[in-house]
């Protein structure tokens, strides 16, 4: 059985920031690493909601991961390219496309 997840650390860390509404404080936390679940079926209709291949990408990785998209939004490209591939292979290779030989 393929792993449940996996932990990526990132290449160039993002900065969070918190704040607290009832005292108007900050506190920053740096993201040095991000865990990704296994996608499962009703992640799918979640990206039904999302237009566009990248914004979908953006979005699976939120789900996947638990992070908000504002923090999902700051990951380097570099990062964002390798976390794709880990996504790719939960799902491991898509079906074959285009024309099936004939039969002779």
């Amino acid at each position: 059985m393929a792993a449940r997840s996996y932990v990526y650390q990132l290449q160039e860390p993002v900065t969070r920031t918190f704040r607290d509404p009832s005292s108007g404080s900050t506190r920053e936390e740096t993201v040095s690493e991000i865990t990704l679940r296994r996608p499962v079926a009703g992640d799918l209709r979640t990206l039904d909601q999302v237009s566009g291949d990248a914004a979908k990408g953006l979005a699976l990785l939120a789900r996947l991961s638990g992070l908000e998209m504002a923090v999902i939004d700051k990951i380097d490209i570099a990062d964002f390219t390798e976390l794709s591939k880990v996504i790719e292979g939960f799902t491991g290779p898509g079906q074959p496309t285009g024309e099936t030989p004939s039969a002779s």
